[in-house]
Order: structure tokens, then C-alpha cells, then sequence
């Protein structure tokens, strides 16, 4: 009796479904609530601009080790308390492009937190901003993601050909006799001369990834922080020195957001720093070159990957332990917090001696500084 009605249903006519109304954005428009949300809702741009800042935001709420939190969250209600306040104040004519503004500046930096872990939805938003430069991102992907070979370095050296060659011929021309008069960045590229020689070690593509903040119409870009959590060498695109000169703000990070710094390790080490930088011998030049680059060995000691110690040095040594000394009871609480975190974060058997021998690293590389 069942078959028969079955086939007595597939035999009737039925009316045709309609066509799925569209995807709405991350709330429900019905309840939208403000001159922000109600724009939003009548504007199938910002309908999609709103989804996919849902979508990237949901993938990058977890660190990049995936194991805590990141910061993102804090990040995204400051964003959108901002967002809100500053185009609700528009005229009613402004508000969509407030928010289209609004919806880009904060897509570009969460599509870059979301490459490693997302790589379609990230490079797509990537290329929907900025079809040039995002197969730099692309090539960053590839490197952090691709077991080193020709394979790799074919792939990442076809992504970076055409923003290679602008690198090799931007800036003021070098006065170094050596190089013959020649644009600076070929002369700071040194033995790199083609997008292959980039592609083909980490070191040569953190060289060029760091150098991509020279060309204006390129820099600076993002080192994400999941691609040097996967390869940890990528370190180095984080800002270079070049000689005695330090080229801030060229390759920067975004792992203040995706990889936060245990609280009480991070002010710890902010008092060392602060303390060694702080004396009259320590020029202001030196400061600027200093600060970025501790700031850089710190992140090195969140990913447990730091060196041996630096060889003794009597001045160095004497800051260290005075300083030590002075905040004995913040060490203990800042060496307590960086092992839980070792634990935690990295799984680390020997969580509290990494970090009794890190917190010591901290404090010598502070002073070492300015010595």
C-alpha cells in the first residue's frame, strides 16, 4: 500500500521551488538594529562583505598553534565598536562607503591570518582586493606549506617573477662602488639576482619577502604568524638588517593577534628591555634597531626555538644580574607563566626547564642591546 502511494506522489504534478533566496549576512536582518545594520541589509556588497568576515573571523579564533585562543576576538569587538561609531556618524549618503572601507581594511588582515589554515577562502579574498600582490601571499602559503624541492621552488619562483623584478630595480641608487652605482635593493639582494635564487631557500625568500616593503606599490606585507609557526625560518622576513642599518617596517608579523605572548613573561620581558634601552649610552639609532629585533627573539622563545646563549660578555652579564636581581619575584612569575605555556601550547616534556633557561635568555638579550 505504501509503494502505491509513493508512486502516486512521484506521478502527480508539483509545483517548481523557487530559487534559495540569497545568503543573508552574519545576523538576521530582520532584527538589524542601527543605521549600520539596516545599511548593511540592503546592500547585497556589504550582505557578502559581512559573511565572509564571519567566515574568516570563525577560522583564526583559535591561535596558530591551534591550541589556545587568539586574540582575535579582542580584535574583532574593537573593530566593530570602531566600525559602528565611525560610519553611524557619516552623512546617510557615506555609510555604504564607510563600510565597504571598513569591511576591506579588516578582511585583508584576517584572509592573511587565515592563509595557512584556509587557503581558498583567504586567497580569494586576497584577489578580490588585490589581484597584483596576492600571489605574494600565494608564494608565502606555498613556502611554508611545501616540503622543500623543485617543486616548491618552481611554484613559489613562477608566483614571485614580476614583483621579484620590481624589488631588484626599486630604490635609490646605491653608491656602493662595488656594485656600480645600481638600485640598492639588487645590492642588498646581493647573490639573489632571480625570482628562482629567491624561491629557492627560505633564507633567499625572507630576504625578498622583507625587501617587498621597499616597492610602494607592493609593502609592506604580512608574515602570518602559522606560516612561521610551519616554518620557523620564516622568522627572518621579520624585519633584516643590512649591516649596521636596520630597515624597520618592512616585513611584519600579525602574531600579537594570532599567537599572544603569556601576560606576565610579555611584561616581564618589557621591563628587561625597557631597563637596557633606557640608559643615556643607548642612542635613540641603537634603540630603533634594537627593540624590533628583541621583539623578534621573543616570539623565537614563545616557539621554544631559540639558540644557544650568548657568549659571556662582562657588561652584558653585570646589567643582567642587576636587573635580575631587582625583579626576582616578577622572574619567578614570568619563568611560572612561560612553562605553563610550554605545556600547554607546545606539549613541552621539560616545560619548566625551557623556561628557567629562556627567562635567562631574555634577560641577557635585553642588555646585550645596548651593552
Amino acid at each position: 500500500m505504501a509503494a502505491v502511494a509513493a508512486a502516486a506522489w512521484l506521478c502527480a504534478p508539483h509545483p517548481v521551488a523557487a530559487d534559495p533566496a540569497p545568503p543573508g549576512p552574519s545576523f538576521d536582518c530582520a532584527r538589524a538594529q542601527g543605521v549600520v545594520e539596516t545599511t548593511i541589509c540592503g546592500d547585497p556588497d556589504l550582505v557578502a562583505a559581512d559573511r565572509t568576515t564571519a567566515q574568516l573571523f570563525a577560522l583564526v579564533r583559535t591561535d596558530a598553534l591551534g591550541v589556545g585562543p587568539s586574540a582575535e576576538p579582542d580584535a574583532q569587538r574593537k573593530w566593530l565598536a570602531e566600525r559602528d561609531k565611525m560610519c553611524a556618524a557619516k552623512a546617510p549618503s557615506e555609510i555604504n562607503a564607510c563600510l565597504r572601507q571598513a569591511f576591506d581594511a579588516r578582511l585583508s588582515l584576517l584572509a592573511v591570518a587565515a592563509l595557512i589554515r584556509a587557503p581558498d577562502p583567504a586567497l580569494g579574498e586576497l584577489r578580490r582586493q588585490d589581484p597584483d600582490h596576492a600571489p605574494l601571499y600565494e608564494a608565502l602559503w606555498r613556502m611554508a606549506t611545501m616540503p622543500a624541492g623543485a617543486a616548491r621552488t618552481d611554484a613559489v619562483a613562477a608566483l614571485i617573477g614580476p614583483m621579484f623584478e620590481q624589488v631588484r630595480t626599486a630604490g635609490k641608487q646605491s653608491d656602493d662602488p662595488d656594485h656600480g652605482g645600481g638600485p640598492i635593493t639588487a645590492a642588498m639582494l646581493g647573490s639573489v639576482r632571480t625570482a628562482r635564487d629567491a624561491a629557492g631557500t627560505v633564507k633567499n625568500f625572507d630576504l625578498f619577502f622583507d625587501l617587498t616593503g621597499i616597492v610602494d606599490t607592493i609593502g609592506p606585507a604580512y608574515i602570518t604568524c602559522e606560516a612561521i609557526v610551519r616554518q620557523p625560518e620564516l622568522i627572518d622576513a621579520v624585519g633584516v638588517s643590512f649591516g649596521s642599518q636596520r630597515q624597520d617596517g618592512l616585513g611584519v608579523t600579525d602574531c600579537d593577534d594570532e599567537l599572544p605572548a603569556p601576560p606576565q613573561f610579555a611584561a616581564f620581558a618589557a621591563a628587561a628591555i625597557d631597563a637596557a634601552t633606557g640608559s643615556p649610552r643607548c642612542t635613540v639609532a641603537r634603540r630603533a634597531a634594537a627593540v624590533p629585533a628583541y621583539q623578534r627573539f621573543l616570539l623565537v622563545v614563545q616557539l621554544d626555538r631559540q639558540g644557544p646563549q650568548l657568549p659571556p660578555n662582562r657588561s652584558v652579564t653585570r646589567g643582567a644580574a642587576a636587573f635580575a636581581e631587582a625583579h626576582a619575584a616578577e622572574e619567578r612569575a614570568a619563568e611560572a607563566d612561560l612553562a605553563a605555556y610550554y605545556a600547554r601550547e607546545l606539549n613541552r616534556p621539560d616545560a619548566a626547564g625551557a623556561a628557567h633557561a629562556a627567562i635567562g635568555q631574555v634577560v641577557d638579550r635585553a642588555f646585550a642591546a645596548c651593552p
